[in-house]
Parts: C-alpha cells; structure tokens; sequence
C-alpha cells in the first residue's frame, strides 16, 4: 500500500464500484461514542456493523470527533476547525473530504480496510487449500509406507 500508483488503482476501484453509495444511516451508540448501521438494516439483517472497507473509507474516524449529517457528510463540531484537526497526531481527520470522489479514499484507515477485506475474503480459501495438500500429504505418505511394508522381504 505503500506505492502510491497501486493505491490510485485501488481507489479507482473503488470510486468505480461505489463502494459508498450503499451506506445504510447509521446511529451513535450512546455508551461507546461508536457508529453502527440503524437496525433492522435491509442491507445488513443479521449483522449491524459496517463493512472493513465502508469504515475505513467512507467515514471518518471516531478519533476526529466530526458530526454525523448522513452516510456520507461530516462536519467538525467546531465550524472552521478542519484546520486545526489537519495539525492533530491523526493525518487521517485532514484527508477527510465531503466530497464523495474523495471521502477518505487517502486515509491510512481505508487502506487498512481494504487489507482486513481482502485478508477477510482470503483467509478461508486459503486455509482450506492448506488442509487439502496436507491431507494429501499424509495420504501419500500413508500408501508409500504401506506401499513399502508390503515389498518388505
């Protein structure tokens, strides 16, 4: 993620897909400060949290403290403090844009999404493979012993 012509492919992608557009209104919980999607959800029924990718790149980050208007606007609870928070220790609350070709398609947090999508959809194709060529293994190894035991003189 570090080369930024494959990240500009990356948010080209995902520009294109319009991974934002389908947003569901979200609600603050009052106990943790955290946004969840409005439950009953028709996008999410059995699973009220967002997306990797809807987190990290179409909000910003709790840690700027913007308030909600809709799926996709936020605005500094201090009008004209955007500046200030572009100074903060989180780089990402500066690459915050309303503008929706740009939300948070720059911020260290999106990639981050993008890397916990891609582990999420990669991790159990992978690690049935790796079941499958040990079983293998071990099934070879099983009749190349017997295999073995059986030319034994």
């Amino acid at each position: 993620m570090a080369n930024q012509q494959y990240w500009g492919t990356i948010t080209a992608i995902l520009r294109h897909d319009h991974v934002c557009d389908g947003m569901q209104p979200l609600v603050r919980d009052p106990n943790t400060g955290a946004y969840y999607v409005d439950w009953p959800s028709k996008r999410y029924p059995y699973d009220a949290s967002l997306s990797p990718i809807e987190s990290g790149c179409c909000k910003p980050p709790l840690s700027c403290e913007f308030t909600y208007v809709n799926q996709t606007t936020w605005t500094p609870k201090v009008p004209g403090a955007l500046a200030m928070v572009t100074t903060s220790v989180d780089d990402d609350c500066g690459r915050w844009s309303n503008d929706q070709q740009k939300l948070c398609f720059q911020c260290d947090s999106c990639k981050a999404g993008v890397l916990a999508d891609i582990q999420r959809v990669w991790s159990k194709p992978v690690l049935c493979m790796t079941g499958s060529i040990l079983l293998y293994a071990i099934a070879l190894l099983y009749v190349v012993k017997v295999l073995k035991l059986r030319n034994y003189p």
